[in-house]
Parts: C-alpha cells; structure tokens; sequence
C-alpha cells in the first residue's frame, strides 16, 4: 500500500484539527453531580505566564487593552460591560494573545456577574491556548484555569453537559490523574450517547492509545449524528490507513471529496486518492 507522506497528512488534517476545536455541538442536557477535581502539580504560576505574555505586547497592544480597560471600567451597565469584555477577548484572540483572551474571559464571568455559559468559554478559552503553548512549564496552571472554570460551571449549572466534557477533556490533558477525566466523559456518554463534543474527545483519545477500532466506530457515530463533519471523513482515512485498508481508505478521501468546496484541499485529496488508486498501490 502506498502511503501518503508526512507533508500530505499535515496539510489533510489542519481542516480535522478546525472541526474538532471549533465544531462542537450544544445537546440536550442531562443531570449529574460536579465530578471532584484530580489536583494539578504545582510549577508556575498562572499570574507569571499572563506577565510573560504582556511583555511581548507591541505598543499599539498595550494602547488598545488599555482603553478597553478603562471603558470596562467606567461602563455601569452590566450588558454594555459584557459587550466590551467580549471585544477585549476577540481582539486578543485574533491577535494571538490566547493566554490575555483566557484571563479576560474568565474576568468577565468574574466581575460581570457571570452565567455558566461564560465560565465554560474562559474554561475552554485556557483550554485551547494550552494547545498553543511553546513553554511546558505553562501548561499547568492554564489547565489548572481552565479546569477552575469549568467547575464553576458546573457550579451554576450542574446540567451543563459541554462544561462536563471540556472539563473531563482538560483534566486527561493537564492533570497526573487521567481516568478521572475519562470516567467524567462515559458519564457524560452514559447521560447523552449523542453529545458530539464526548464523542469526539473519546475518538481522540482512543487514537493516542492506538484503539483504533474504537476511534473508527466513534468517527463514525459523529458522521452519522452531524454529516456536515464531513472532515472527519480524513481522520477515518488516516485510521484504516494504519490498518493498511486501502478499500476503506478510498471510500473515505472520495466521501471527503464529493462535498469539500476548498479547491486546495479537493486537489490534495485527488492526488491522494491517484497514487492510492494507480497499479502497485497495494
């Protein structure tokens, strides 16, 4: 079997990494009881990554935190106060400043009278600006953030089922204790086996132990709950790519193709899909 090189998979699977983050899902939520938290180790703290980063700020940066500051600060109306907290953090977001983003989302859900869904987007904001750290030492006290939100959360809203999930999730990534976060995820599964967000965090998870057949059967349960995950259709690829099923390989770059719209991404997987389909590929 001809297999598609290093360079090829890179480039395949940005667009799987974009879903899985940006993609999930909200469903029906069911009752639980908040999970206890397995403890973080101690190293850094969040306090010295959020100056490391204020360093690195550019002049115009610091000018445009510095003016939302004071805006949040003198505006007494608790939406307006929101609406400019939300600006603060898209604007770091964009900017690249994923741990600022995280530490004003979670002062909004702090200072601003928060709900549960804002605790759970400074929760998953420290998540996903974990992902984007260079620094190790950084990452346990934004896991540590994020699993601090999270709780909170689940706090407000014991119900709140994606909260669950990012929490299960940031407590396998960031903490010495990661069954607890995956029994957290089956309860979730056991509660709602349809909740995307617990399927996917289960696929992924099933991929890093090499239980691959668990992970095809998870993907596929994601495609049949939301076929418009269509991307998903590359992760499959990969998976029965390392079980050297060429047949199960084509049938899935082909699903991917017929509904891709980026011409870029339709080329690749045309130029895949020939080497895996021209004599000798097998």
């Amino acid at each position: 079997m001809r297999k598609l090189g290093t360079s090829h998979w890179v480039i395949l699977f940005a667009c799987v990494c974009t879903i899985v983050l940006l993609g999930f899902a909200n469903t029906s939520p069911s009752k639980g009881k908040q999970p206890e938290v397995a403890q973080q180790p101690q190293g850094i703290s969040l306090e010295e990554v959020i100056k490391e980063e204020r360093s690195l700020l550019k002049p115009d940066q610091s000018g445009v935190i510095a003016s939302l500051e004071q805006a949040i600060k003198a505006e007494n109306d608790v939406v307006h106060r929101g609406q400019l907290y939300d600006s603060l953090v898209k604007y770091l977001g964009r900017s690249g400043n994923y741990v600022l983003a995280s530490f004003y989302a979670e002062q909004k859900a702090k200072q601003n009278n928060g709900s549960g869904s804002d605790w759970m987007a400074a929760g998953e904001r420290y998540r996903s600006a974990a992902s984007f750290q260079k620094h190790e030492d950084h990452l346990p006290p934004l896991y540590e953030s994020a699993i601090r939100c999270f709780s909170k959360a689940l706090e407000l809203d014991p119900t709140n089922l994606d909260a669950k999930v990012g929490l299960g999730i940031a407590i396998v990534d960031g903490t010495t204790d990661p069954m607890k976060g995956i029994t957290i995820l089956r309860e979730v599964e056991a509660a709602d086996s349809t909740h995307i967000n617990v399927q996917l965090a289960l696929a992924d998870f099933a991929v890093r132990s090499k239980q691959y057949d668990k992970a095809i059967e998870r993907y596929k349960r994601v495609l049949t709950l939301k076929p418009e995950f269509y991307a998903i259709h590359l992760s499959l690829a990969e998976l029965y790519e390392v079980q050297s099923d060429t047949a199960q390989v084509i049938v899935h770059l082909e699903a991917y193709a017929n509904v891709t719209d980026d011409p870029v991404m339709k080329a690749e997987i045309e130029k895949a899909l020939e080497a895996y389909k021209s004599p000798g590929s097998k």
